[in-house]
């Protein structure tokens, strides 16, 4: 196991390639983190800081949607290398009606994925009887669904 100063080295670098938007780097440094024994759940409280920093730093208008649009595809492709939760908080069920609130979803995806949450994306523009067949199937605790 890593001390706890190599481990924050690790996020570290996690943390300067993602806010770099350079996809290659993050995986790499993730694939670095996890053959050092640091945990999934570490790496994805990481992502959770960064997502939150960007966002403050949307507010600021120090970032604009591109930025945060890389950051979530980042954290969406990196987290398929992470282990699953040791523990999942519930099951989510995440849509849109429409293709304008896209990125939105995308960000609260990301958000409840880093948080453990067991997440079921039926992508965008879809049918309210789509959203229907796949609450039957799943019977989530929470439905995240977005329409004009």
């Amino acid at each position: 196991m890593s001390s706890t100063r190599q481990k924050e080295e690790y996020l570290e670098e996690i943390r300067e390639a993602c806010l770099k938007f350079n996809f290659f780097d993050a995986e790499d440094a993730v694939e670095k983190a996890l053959g050092a024994n640091v945990p999934s759940a570490q790496i994805r409280d990481c992502f959770t800081r960064i997502m939150s920093d960007a966002c403050k730093k949307w507010e600021t208008r120090e970032y604009c949607l591109p930025h945060l649009y890389a950051l979530t595809s980042i954290n969406e492709a990196i987290h398929g290398l992470l282990e699953p939760p040791a523990e999942i908080k519930g099951k989510v069920i995440i849509a849109t009606m429409g293709s304008m609130h896209y990125f939105g979803k995308q960000l609260v995806k990301c958000l409840l994925m880093n948080d453990g949450f067991e997440l079921y994306d039926l992508g965008e523009t879809v049918l309210p009887l789509m959203v229907i067949e796949k609450v039957k199937e799943v019977k989530p605790d929470i439905i995240c669904l977005s329409a004009l």
